[in-house]
């Protein structure tokens, strides 16, 4: 009975492909002006995704336009940017700035493009500017983007936190994430959100929790290089096993566990001990560098000798922060260590 039903099970197969590609030939047929409408229309990962429908297709979209944006408050026309000493958000200034950026963008309100690099450098945040921000993050994710960085000084601590908007979840292709001075929410992330192209995050001067933190890094399951630096809103941080991530730095933590097995270089600043090295799963790490005061440092020398089979580099950075006579000894047994570097920071009376 099977048998006989495989030759119908085969038709109605065949039935559905010539149907479907009957489509795509149609669609192939239209008009380029019309083609181009669609692209504008989908989302950026599907629009991408049509480069697979046919020749026609792909052509169309390797013809669409790269373009890079990258607007800096900082190299502003300096007949608009203020004198030192000046109010720095004189709203002449900001308004210009605004409508420079607001020009600059105006293309791709109305086609799609292909952004290489969107890089927004400001020197504060306020309400005013904010605004325009999420307008701008928008049009940017909905064309296929690569690099996206913004930058944020809060030079007082009563600065407005920027909130990335959720927006910036559906930039599906991004490769590289960096962001300074803004905030994190945990609706930003909010369900199954996922950057599967991305393979370098940095994260400086941000507000986030540390389930926000830890959720955006399993969000990226390509990721390779990994920054941390002077974040706010939690002290401690698991680092899961991402397969493909080589390296780490991490900045100003009470505490870290790190689960990537394929982690080859870490740099890191100890705030106590709650870094227990021999509990790393990374036996193929090859570079270490050890920021903190030198009774951690000391603590853990010997048990990364131990640990780390492959290591080829070790940097200690020994933090002073008082005068106290401190004995710097340890016993190198492992012949693949290729360079050992010793510093000392702090300011000892």
């Amino acid at each position: 009975m099977q048998q006989g039903n495989e030759p119908k099970r085969r038709r109605e197969e065949n039935s559905i492909v010539n149907s479907t590609m009957g489509t795509v030939d149609c669609l192939s047929q239209l008009p380029e002006a019309l083609m181009l409408r669609i692209l504008f229309l989908l989302p950026a990962r599907e629009a991408a995704r049509t480069s697979l429908l046919s020749k026609t297709w792909r052509r169309l979209w390797s013809s669409l336009p790269t373009e890079s944006f990258k607007f800096r408050y900082s190299s502003f026309p300096r007949n608009c940017v203020p004198e030192e000493g000046e109010n720095v958000g004189n709203e002449e200034i900001l308004d210009k700035f605004i409508k420079y950026v607001d020009d600059s963008l105006s293309r791709i309100r109305s086609e799609k493009v292909k952004i290489e690099s969107f890089l927004l450098h400001l020197p504060y945040s306020e309400s005013k500017l904010q605004s325009h921000m999420d307008e701008w993050i928008e049009l940017v994710t909905k064309n296929p983007v690569k690099e996206f960085e913004i930058y944020s000084d809060r030079c007082h601590a009563h600065s407005e936190w920027y909130v990335l908007p959720r927006t910036i979840s559906v930039a599906k292709s991004l490769s590289a994430l960096n962001l300074q001075g803004l905030k994190l929410d945990e609706i930003t992330f909010l369900g199954h959100s996922k950057f599967p192209c991305l393979r370098n995050l940095s994260l400086s001067k941000v507000h986030l929790s540390r389930t926000t933190a830890e959720k955006l890094l399993s969000s990226c399951p390509l990721l390779e290089q990994f920054e941390l630096r002077s974040c706010l809103g939690f002290s401690h941080l698991c680092i899961p096993n991402l397969p493909k991530l080589k390296k780490v730095e991490v900045y100003y933590l009470d505490g870290i566990v790190i689960e990537a097995s394929n982690l080859e270089i870490l740099d890191c600043t100890i705030l106590s001990s709650n870094l227990e090295l021999g509990a790393l799963p990374c036996n193929n790490l090859k570079e270490l560098t050890v920021h903190s005061n030198p009774t951690i440092i000391n603590q853990c020398i010997q048990e990364v000798f131990a640990k780390f089979l492959l290591l080829e580099t070790l940097n200690l950075d020994y933090n002073f922060s008082s005068y106290e006579p401190y004995r710097i000894s340890f016993i190198i047994s492992r012949h693949q260590l290729k360079s050992l570097s010793l510093s000392v920071s702090g300011d000892p009376e």
